[in-house]
């Protein structure tokens, strides 16, 4: 057993005088570490991390979640160690009950609970300090170029089509309402739950942003497609909670929002690839594509940047073999 195993078992013991054992569970795309921790008569999940600005922003943006929506709570901490001992919401993430599901009443009763919880995140009134504003915006499209266009590519962006997104993206952000954002409120972030389903997860970067980021993140997610006539009806429902009369111009925001998530989450996935050891990420990457072609395709103003993606897309299926 590890010097750092030894630490997290002696902290559990005291913690837990019915502790049993400790397994460890899948991470994700960040450094935290997840374990399931075993007592005679419960379990609950511990996150191993590191003192820092983001273990500190999980806590603090997670008191103004928990106000409205379900999750973890908090069962003990020692922050100078980075262990934080939290609520169990188990295995059953939405991507895995999405995929079980047999009959569109069961996904769609899963979505109408998540898309309730949007609204009720944003709803929260919190000062998040940082927003998704020209800074946000220009940072995430050099992910994109530094990690996915030439690092995994190796080819050198195209400065004016950056020019236009970074134009295309502020315009889009700012038209629209700016709400607290979750940032990646997707399948593997929620969690079927029994009671004020779903147990939301992975909130610690928490912004500022535009009314239909969150919206895109569930709707247009890297790990499950849907049809886009489905897609459509659901955002529908959303603009009516919102009481949204121009159905039109919520789409088009939700498309060209969705262009940046995806173009950003191209280079995220790159990055976790070839910076991280974390090849896995690859494997949705044709699902990226798939949702920026299809938004090129749908959008004259986008003729630049479709002709790009129709390279790269070719470029990637080829080197992917």
């Amino acid at each position: 057993m590890t010097d750092r195993l030894n630490c997290i078992t002696s902290w559990l013991k005291n913690c837990l005088p019915n502790f049993l054992k400790l397994e460890t569970l899948a991470g994700d795309a960040g450094a935290r570490k997840y374990y399931r921790v075993g007592c005679s008569d419960s379990s609950y999940i511990l996150m191993d991390t590191a003192l820092n600005a983001e273990l500190l922003n999980y806590i603090k943006i997670g008191s103004y979640i928990g106000e409205v929506c379900s999750i973890p709570k908090i069962i003990a901490q020692d922050l100078e160690q980075g262990l934080l001992l939290l609520e169990d919401f188990g295995d059953q993430t939405y991507l895995t009950a999405l995929q079980r599901s047999t009959t569109q009443e069961q996904i769609n009763d899963l979505y109408h609970d998540a898309i309730h919880a949007l609204a009720r995140l944003q709803g929260i009134t919190a000062d998040l300090q940082l927003n998704m504003g020209p800074e946000y915006i220009a940072q995430q499209l050099d992910v994109f170029h530094t990690w996915y266009i030439k690092k995994h590519l190796q080819l050198e962006p195209d400065l004016a089509i950056a020019q236009e997104l970074q134009d295309l993206f502020l315009q889009c952000f700012s038209e629209q309402p700016q709400v607290f954002v979750h940032a990646d409120y997707h399948c593997r972030n929620l969690m079927v739950i029994e009671k004020n389903n779903p147990g939301i997860l992975d909130f610690q970067d928490a912004i500022c942003g535009p009314l239909t980021y969150d919206l895109v993140s569930l709707f247009q997610d890297a790990y499950i497609s849907w049809p886009r006539e489905q897609v459509e009806t659901w955002v529908a429902q959303f603009a009516t909670m919102h009481d949204i009369k121009n159905l039109d111009t919520l789409i088009r925001q939700f498309d060209i929002t969705g262009l940046q998530r995806h173009l950003k989450n191209l280079g995220v996935f790159a990055r976790l690839h070839h910076r991280d050891t974390k090849s896995v990420y690859l494997k949705s990457i044709p699902s990226l594509l798939n949702y920026i072609n299809a938004t090129c395709a749908r959008y004259p103003e986008l003729s630049n940047l479709k002709v790009l993606m129709q390279k790269l897309t070719e470029i990637t299926i080829k080197e992917a073999g």
